[in-house]
C-alpha cells in the first residue's frame, strides 16, 4: 500500500520538481524508489511537465560528457549521468557537444568478390559475420551492386528475386506466390523487409506443382519463360528480361 504524504511533504515534493530535480534524485533524497516518486508526481502534480525535470548541463558537466563521449561513446555518457540519449542529442544539435565520427571501412575488391561468390549460397548473417560487417551494411552493399549492374528493383540478391518480381515473371498475382511460400511449397529466404527466391527454387516449385492439386494459374507457364529462368539459374545473370 502506498504511503500517504501530508501537505508539507507534498509542498516539498512540488518545490523539488519545479526546481528541476528528477524523480530518481528525489527518491534518493527521501529513501524511495524512482517509480514511487513518479507515482506521486503523476497523482498530485500532473501540471508539472517532465520537460522541467532537465539535466543541468553546466560547463563542468559538458566538459566531463565530452571527455567520456570521445573515449567511450554515447552509452557511457548516458550511464554516467543517468540521462537519456535525447538529452545528449540535444546538446550535440546545439553545438555544445561533438560526437565522434564513425569510421567507415571501405570495401576492398576481395570483399566484393567474396560477397558475390557467396551470395545466394550463404545466408546474409553468415556473410556479414565473415566480412566483419553488420547485416545492414552487407545488404546495403548488395543493393548498390544491383544498381551498378542495372538490375531491376525486383532483385533481392545477386541472381535472386522478390515475391513481387516472381509474380511479375509468371504473370500472376503476388498473393499466389506469398501463399506458396507460407505453405512451404516454394523455398524462400526471409530478410527484414522481403523474401528472396532463387531461380533454382522457382524451377523446383514449378516442377513440383505439376503433380499436386491447386496452383491452377501456374500450370500453364510458357516454355520460353521457364527457359529464361533456367538461364538465370545457370549463369551469372545481371540484366532484365526484355
Amino acid at each position: 500500500m502506498s504511503k500517504k504524504y501530508d501537505e508539507s511533504e507534498l509542498k516539498q515534493f512540488e518545490s523539488w520538481l519545479l526546481s528541476g530535480l528528477s524523480c530518481k534524485q528525489i527518491g534518493e533524497m527521501v529513501g524511495k524508489s524512482e517509480s514511487a516518486i513518479n507515482q506521486v508526481r503523476h497523482k498530485h502534480f500532473p501540471y508539472i511537465p517532465r520537460l522541467q525535470q532537465r539535466f543541468n548541463w553546466s560547463d563542468e558537466n559538458l566538459a566531463i560528457a565530452q571527455k567520456i563521449l570521445d573515449s567511450d561513446g554515447v552509452k557511457a555518457v548516458m550511464a554516467h549521468f543517468s540521462i537519456s540519449r535525447d538529452s545528449i542529442r540535444g546538446q550535440v544539435k546545439a553545438g555544445n557537444l561533438k560526437q565522434r565520427e564513425k569510421l567507415r571501412v571501405l570495401w576492398s575488391d576481395a570483399d566484393i568478390e567474396f560477397l558475390i561468390e557467396k551470395c545466394g549460397v550463404w545466408s546474409l548473417p553468415r556473410i556479414a559475420k565473415k566480412l566483419k560487417r553488420s547485416i545492414y551494411a552487407t545488404e546495403k552493399k548488395l543493393s548498390d551492386l544491383r544498381k551498378d549492374h542495372h538490375v531491376g528493383s525486383g532483385r533481392t540478391e545477386l541472381g535472386d528475386w522478390s515475391a513481387c518480381a516472381v509474380a511479375k515473371i509468371l504473370e500472376v498475382d503476388h498473393v499466389v506466390i506469398l501463399r506458396a511460400i507460407y505453405k512451404k511449397d516454394l523455398k524462400a529466404r526471409r530478410y527484414t523487409h522481403h523474401y528472396s527466391i532463387s531461380p533454382s527454387a522457382l524451377l523446383g516449385f514449378l516442377d513440383k506443382i505439376k503433380s499436386i492439386s491447386g496452383y491452377s494459374q501456374l500450370k500453364n507457364i510458357p516454355q520460353d519463360t521457364i527457359d529464361w529462368i533456367t538461364e538465370c539459374r545457370d549463369a551469372a545473370y545481371w540484366g532484365n528480361r526484355d
